[in-house]
């Protein structure tokens, strides 16, 4: 055979391994898998396995092994509807394949992950995990930079990048949380390691604390903070009650790097839920012109966005400090209301975390914020 035809097989050989990653649960044979590469069994078969390492049979049952290791990670589906989605129809043959590559019975498997505790890599969601007790082996190094020593003792900071995948391969997480601004180069080596979970972001705080609890089993846990933050919500509303006028308007901005990222109301309940302030015309505005992309403007355009109250975070990204301080300095800053009233609030940088253990930070700060302005008008 000429070096020429040789790697048209191989390369016909790898489209039919590549269409694999999708099509594993289907009823492929061998036999299928060489005529779609045009290949006589035999010939197939050895390719296969030199670029591989393994025979078309075992590759396939690894794949369906793989995502049935995740289906019980992250779902609460039955042992029978796990199997079918994989390619198995009996259930008891799923059982006895899944021993086989594993180790250990799908039922087993998961109560030792469970009870052992999950090595969770969280790049997303990191105030979710903390707020429900769920301390993960690894975390971004930008969500652990908005945390307090306390809350970061005991979890690891990864970078994506060479040295973060080689400390990742060392650790063999379980399961990896991602969003959809998660790089996507990133993710796809990713799954090579361990289930990856793409978690849902910007459907509200509440919405995504519920998620999480779902997907760890940590619905008690979940239930116990929800009503210790209500609780704890009803008070703080008490408090400020003679601060915070009948519907009088806020904005709650992120300088990050040389722009401003806005919250929308279901990002910052403690503000528009407890407190019961409003958004402004022009935010609302803003919310329905970028869909359900990120709200990042301009310096320039917070002008627009005028409020009774602002309540400002300085991020710790490089050029974030310096463009608040060209903010502070502008003439569009004197004009804002919230400035001319003496209604500017200096949110501290951890009450930005993504995640339901911001609301409990804002919740214990936001008292003394308001009684501090209070007194200096």
């Amino acid at each position: 055979m000429s070096n020429e035809l040789h790697m048209d097989s191989v390369l016909a050989v790898q489209r039919t391994i590549a269409s694999l990653q999708t099509t594993y649960s289907e009823p492929l044979s061998i036999e299928q898998l060489a005529k779609q590469a045009n290949l006589g069994i035999w010939q197939y078969r050895q390719l296969f396995k030199r670029i591989t390492g393994s025979n078309p049979n075992d590759y396939i049952t690894g794949l369906r092994m793989k995502r049935a290791q995740e289906l019980l990670l992250v779902t609460q589906d039955r042992l029978s509807d796990i199997a079918r989605s994989v390619g198995y129809e009996d259930e008891y043959y799923f059982i006895r394949r899944f021993r086989s590559m594993v180790g250990q019975a799908p039922r087993q498997y998961i109560r030792r992950k469970r009870a052992g505790g999950l090595k969770v890599v969280a790049l997303s969601h990191l105030g979710d995990l903390l707020a429900l007790r769920a301390c993960p082996a690894v975390a971004e190094e930008g969500l652990l930079q908005g945390i307090g020593l306390g809350e970061a003792e005991g979890i690891a900071g990864i970078a994506p990048d060479e040295a973060g995948w080689a400390q990742l391969e060392r650790l063999q997480p379980d399961l990896i949380l991602t969003n959809a601004y998660t790089g996507a180069v990133w993710v796809d080596k990713l799954q090579s390691l361990a289930p990856v979970v793409a978690l849902n972001t910007g459907q509200g705080m509440f919405a995504q604390l519920n998620e999480v609890a779902q997907l760890l089993g940590k619905q008690r846990e979940e239930k116990i903070w929800l009503a210790q933050y209500g609780a704890r919500a009803l008070a703080v509303r008490e408090q400020c009650r003679s601060w915070i006028g009948k519907r009088e308007t806020a904005v709650f901005v992120h300088v990050v790097c040389e722009q401003l990222y806005v919250y929308r109301p279901e990002e910052a309940p403690v503000l528009y839920d407890v407190l019961g302030l409003e958004a402004p015309a022009a935010l609302e505005r803003l919310i329905r012109s970028k869909g359900a992309s990120r709200l990042f403007i301009p310096v320039s355009r917070l002008a627009e966005l005028e409020a009774d109250h602002l309540f400002i975070a300085v991020g710790r990204m490089e050029g974030a400090q310096a463009t608040w301080e060209r903010l502070r300095r502008s003439a569009s800053w004197r004009s804002l209301p919230a400035v001319q009233g003496q209604r500017v609030y200096r949110m501290q940088y951890p009450w930005t975390l993504d995640g339901s253990i911001a609301l409990e930070w804002q919740l214990n700060g936001i008292v003394e914020l308001l009684h501090g302005a209070a007194q200096a008008r």
